[in-house]
């Protein structure tokens, strides 16, 4: 599936590390931002939708990977 010079480990540590920035991400817009306008409300909902599904694909894919 995958080529030779790139393993499975090393691809979920990128998608790991990845997913961990943007983590930090939403956190310091948390801490930062304590009046949004609608605009930003929305987008930050965008944000963290998309980062949960990152991460919940992330697992997903280990745990097939290493269980079947």
């Amino acid at each position: 599936m995958f080529p030779d010079f790139v393993s499975f480990d090393f691809l979920l540590k990128i998608i790991f590390i990845f997913s961990f920035l943007i983590l930090i991400n939403i956190l310091y817009k948390l801490r930062n931002n304590k009046v949004m306008d609608w605009v930003t409300v929305i987008g930050f909902k965008i944000e963290i939708g998309c980062s949960v599904f990152i991460i919940c694909s992330i697992f997903t894919i280990y745990i097939i990977h290493f269980f079947l």
